[in-house]
């Protein structure tokens, strides 16, 4: 369990009697932070919430997600989740998750894509569109496979056509050889 320590030093001097007095107050309170130990929640802090009313931390629930009990000067308890919540300075205990964002393919990986079309077809229709596209791009493949010696790319191309499936693994294998050859799929 982390906690915070407040210290408050106290320190009197009587010159005439040297006497020196010193006195440590030590307040330990439990804390919470967030994984990266950037925001810190602590019991008995003043917060705000998005309507502007001001409370206290009086639990914390859930350390991971930030889900705490405040205390309203109104006189009610309600359950807030940090992020919906600002300290004294208008700062936000702890951000809002972030949103997922989409990464670019590669050009491996949006050729292994268009090598698994084949596997949208039904099974044996082999006058749909997907199957055409698919065999053309295999096609091209294979006649370049077999120009270069690949005997191992000429044989998968012939498999994946004969079965009308391809596995990542066999799509990962003939996309790298396409994009290594400069093959238009």
């Amino acid at each position: 369990m982390l906690y915070s320590i407040k210290n408050k030093v106290y320190f009197a001097c009587l010159l005439s009697n040297l006497i020196v007095y010193l006195q440590y107050q030590i307040t330990i309170e439990p804390a919470a932070t967030d994984k990266r130990h950037k925001v810190m929640i602590t019991i008995n802090q003043v917060v705000f919430n998005k309507k502007g009313q001001k409370g206290t931390i009086t639990r914390i629930i859930t350390k991971s997600t930030g889900y705490v009990e405040v205390s309203y000067e109104a006189g009610f308890s309600k359950k807030e989740m940090a992020f919906n919540l600002t300290d004294e300075n208008g700062v936000s205990l702890k951000k809002s998750p972030k949103k997922a964002e989409l990464k670019a393919l590669t050009p491996l990986e949006e050729a292994q894509n268009k090598m698994m079309w084949i596997n949208g077809c039904v099974s044996g229709d082999r006058n749909s569109m997907s199957y055409q596209i698919s065999s053309e791009m295999l096609s091209k493949i294979e006649m370049k496979a077999k120009e270069s010696g690949n005997e191992f790319i000429a044989s998968v191309c012939q498999s994946v056509d004969k079965y009308m499936k391809c596995s990542e693994k066999q799509a990962y294998h003939l996309a790298k050889f396409a994009i290594e050859n400069n093959i238009e799929l």
